[in-house]
């Protein structure tokens, strides 16, 4: 018995590892994973996020605002929330939804963003986006900036998104005529 005590001090310290089947995600402008992560119990901590069509819109003339866009789908089967966005090129970062009132389109400050397992969230001209306000540099075409989303399981996630100049859907300029600011 005596030669198998280190073997059971060693057991409990195995038994404690916490399974990550991937770490830091950045990206170049190309699509980004966050996969699973399981803790010592063996419950799912965090989400499995993909994230694609991402960019952050030119500034217009002389404005110190600009839109940034992203689908994020939880292909995992635990649901988590998109609690805040920041950007170290903006002085305030938000998320904003469109509404439809009477006619008229506005815009709405949104508090986070559920997403349950198996659904997908999407960021797109003339509906949900992220606007960044105060902007510290102006970034213009062919740029990239660190946009970081941070959620409520999955914790921040940071994405290099390009900047464009050309709208990222058809519909864009459409939504937004008569919108009310």
């Amino acid at each position: 018995m005596k030669r198998f005590w280190p073997l059971l001090l060693v057991l409990p310290l195995v038994a404690c590892h916490a399974e990550t089947t991937e770490g830091t995600t950045s990206s170049s402008g190309g699509d980004v994973t966050v996969s699973t992560t399981v803790d010592i119990n063996g419950k799912v901590t965090r989400s499995a996020l993909a994230f694609t069509a991402f960019a952050l819109r030119t500034p217009a003339g002389g404005q110190t605002t600009a839109a940034a866009y992203v689908t994020v789908a939880n292909k995992g089967d635990s649901a988590d929330r998109l609690v805040s966005v920041s950007c170290t090129c903006a002085s305030g970062a938000m998320f904003h939804t469109t509404t439809h009132i009477n006619g008229m389109v506005g815009m709405a400050v949104a508090n986070g963003f559920a997403l349950p397992a198996g659904q997908t969230l999407v960021f797109a001209p003339g509906g949900n986006h992220i606007m960044l306000t105060g902007l510290t540099v102006a970034p213009k075409e062919g740029d990239y900036e660190n946009i970081v989303l941070t959620f409520a399981k999955a914790g921040p996630v940071t994405l290099r998104m390009p900047v464009r100049d050309a709208p990222l859907s058809d519909d864009s300029a459409g939504a937004m005529s008569g919108m009310k600011m």
